[in-house]
């Protein structure tokens, strides 16, 4: 079973806010509402982007989480690097159209908050 996990990215602050500092997230008819963090600090919706933790780690055992960029090596007659943002549109885990089956393929290499110079968006 998948642990159920979520981060905060606070607009305002430019700050993420990781699983265990998170004490509380309310919700408001389904949506989250506000997150308060065990400082007691509290983020409000309009200010907040709850990232969702996938079930899956990358090759160097961090846990892969929504909005995150990874770094994908394949082979297509000679090796090649992507990057690639891991978004959850439903119930399955997707990569730019292939689904993740397992995550030590992949090493995180940021995510679209922090660092977005690395989105494939721009």
């Amino acid at each position: 079973m998948i642990e159920t996990k979520f981060r905060a990215w606070d607009k305002s602050k430019k700050k993420m806010f990781s699983s265990d500092l998170i004490a509380r997230i309310r919700f408001n008819k389904g949506l989250p509402y506000a997150v308060t963090l065990w400082s007691g600090h509290a983020i409000f919706h309009d200010n907040m982007v709850l990232q969702q933790y996938i079930g899956k780690k990358d090759k160097n055992g961090k846990e892969i989480c929504a909005g995150d960029i990874l770094e994908d090596h394949y082979w297509n007659g000679m090796w090649f690097t992507k990057n690639i943002e891991v978004k959850i549109p439903d119930i399955y885990i997707w990569l730019n159209g292939h689904r993740i089956m397992k995550g030590s393929y992949y090493k995180i290499i940021g995510n679209k908050f922090e660092n977005p110079e690395l989105r494939i968006d721009k």
